[in-house]
């Protein structure tokens, strides 16, 4: 869950991740990594735009 609509993903595990990328969720409440498929969701109680 997130607060952003905007995400970063390294896929975690450090040097075992994939690289990092910038996910972000346009219109839809949630995104997934094209790398590792991990799946972020807006929280819906979370003000809009919270920390990177």
């Amino acid at each position: 869950m997130t607060g952003s609509k905007r995400v970063r993903c390294d896929g975690g595990g450090g040097a075992l991740g994939h690289p990092v990328t910038w996910l972000d969720m346009g219109e839809d409440d949630f995104v997934i990594c094209k790398y590792c498929d991990r799946v972020f969701k807006l929280d819906p109680i979370a003000p809009i735009g919270g920390h990177h």
